[in-house]
């Protein structure tokens, strides 16, 4: 795995796939890991692409631009590699990263869930 530390945004978490690369920013360290999305994981992809494809899981527009989608790889991704997809996305509408997730058999937490499940708590500046 590559690690990377320039123009990092520490300030939240965000988990997200670039291009086939899958780079995550890690809360509160300034630190990138980018690893190189294998056959795999694309491959895993490819049913969640199709099973969701005209039910608004995609976006209209970067559809309409032939752009690709990076949410059904970072799916596979966590598929193969048994990893917590973590991501602040509605949990009860049917066609976002949560619900496709459980669809497909990926944990999809939310980042209270992270940090509860670790026994911290977020706080407000008083």
């Amino acid at each position: 795995m590559e690690k990377l530390t320039e123009g990092v945004n520490t300030s939240i978490l965000k988990i997200a796939l670039w291009s086939f690369d899958l780079c995550i920013i890690m809360l509160n360290v300034e630190e990138t890991f980018c690893c190189k999305t294998d056959g795999a994981s694309i491959h895993a992809a490819i049913p969640i692409v199709n099973e969701e494809y005209n039910t608004g899981f995609f976006d209209a527009k970067k559809q309409a631009e032939g752009k690709e989608e990076a949410d059904p790889y970072l799916i596979g991704y966590c598929k193969v590699h048994n990893c917590v997809l973590i991501t602040n996305e509605s949990k009860t509408k049917p066609n976002r990263i949560p619900a496709v997730a459980k669809k497909h058999g990926v944990n999809c937490i939310d980042i209270n869930d992270f940090l509860n499940e670790r026994g911290l708590i977020m706080e407000r500046k008083k």
